[in-house]
């Protein structure tokens, strides 16, 4: 499946998806409660699941595009976000769970 990100609509839309086709929703990265696993239990990613009719529980098992706000050394936007899994934790909760590729930024997609 190929997007056109031209056509990707900003990421408070319900619909935005990304490059590779998962759904963008907020994790906060600072959140970080295990190796790879970062809480969800935050407004912000409560809020991206609404928006697409999910809860928190609901997503669990589902793979999406998590995105915190960053910025680059000149004050421009550029996310930090990773590829992952909804799990359900026994100690933390419900995480984001990164996949072996881990943190990127957005300005990394369009690096040759």
């Amino acid at each position: 499946m190929t997007i056109d990100k031209e056509k990707l609509p900003d990421r408070d839309c319900p619909e935005k998806f990304s490059e590779s086709g998962l759904r963008e929703i907020y994790c906060d990265v600072n959140a970080k409660l295990t190796e790879s696993g970062y809480s969800l239990e935050r407004q912000g990613s409560v809020d991206d699941f609404a928006k697409i009719g999910l809860t928190l529980e609901s997503a669990i098992g589902q793979s999406f595009r998590f995105v915190s706000d960053d910025e680059d050394f000149e004050g421009k936007p550029d996310d930090i976000m990773f590829d992952g899994t909804v799990v359900r934790d026994a100690q933390y909760g419900i995480l984001a769970v990164a996949n072996d590729r881990g943190l990127f930024h957005r300005s990394d997609l369009t690096k040759p």
